[in-house]
């Protein structure tokens, strides 16, 4: 439960007999390599929150990191040579919300995120490609049972083993959840968050052009214990009575 990984990819599926672009979003845990997707018309902001925030409840936890690529929806500045890290400010309102540390990959290295990258081409070769849908509705539907009854019991090819068996071994062990809810019952603050290399900090406003800043960690945390604030418990991963498989 310590690390998720979020990414988008796209491919154009038929759906009712004509050719469709689909953005998914794919979330997968770094140690069981169990995963969600949610489809999408468009790849803006709200759908990778609202992914996110649907891979919190369908897993019934919160992870201490959540890994992303350099989309400028999550991240304003990435630069690799002073270890700066400007995320946007509503995914750091939204980090902190969830308490969870944002991270990105290096810049052109998204190997870094790996776990993701290889899913991705997972779900468009086995779940998405050479499929016809008559309807969005049943394209979601197919995708569900993919991953339950393929993904999650597959040998994966890294670990070995099924990813529900290892998730149930050894991810689920908290049965914990932020307990501030859904994120529409929040309003986001509008502020920066900068972070250099070193250690975690508190949020601050961006500095202005040559402006001085503490050194801080390349992931920024969203509040609680994973950032070193004793406000909201970082969790590990864990089903709750009644939730999915």
């Amino acid at each position: 439960g310590k690390q998720l990984q979020a990414d988008f990819g796209e491919l154009w599926v038929p759906i009712g007999g004509v050719q469709t672009k689909v953005h998914f979003c794919l979330l997968t845990l770094g140690y069981s390599r169990r995963q969600l997707i949610r489809v999408y018309r468009q790849q803006q902001q709200r759908h990778w929150l609202q992914a996110l925030e649907e891979a919190f409840r369908f897993w019934g936890g919160i992870p201490e990191e959540v890994l992303v690529d350099n989309a400028k929806a999550l991240i304003t500045l990435n630069n690799p040579r002073t270890g700066e890290l400007v995320v946007n400010p509503t995914f750091a309102a939204f980090a902190r919300h969830w308490g969870f540390t944002a991270k990105a990959c290096w810049p052109h290295r998204p190997q870094t995120k790996g776990k993701d990258e290889r899913g991705v081409g997972y779900v468009k070769r086995s779940g998405l490609a050479g499929h016809r849908f008559d309807t969005w509705g049943q394209m979601e539907s197919h995708l569900e049972w993919w991953n339950r009854e393929i993904a999650d019991v597959r040998i994966h090819g890294t670990t070995g083993e099924q990813p529900l068996v290892r998730f149930q071994r050894d991810e689920a062990r908290v049965s914990r959840v932020n307990p501030l809810g859904r994120l529409a019952s929040i309003k986001l603050a509008r502020t920066a968050l900068t972070t250099r290399r070193g250690g975690y900090g508190a949020p601050h406003p961006a500095p202005g052009p040559g402006a001085g800043g503490p050194v801080l960690g390349r992931g920024v945390t969203g509040g609680g214990t994973c950032g070193g604030e004793a406000q909201l418990p970082c969790l590990v991963l864990s089903p709750q009575p009644g939730s999915r498989p």
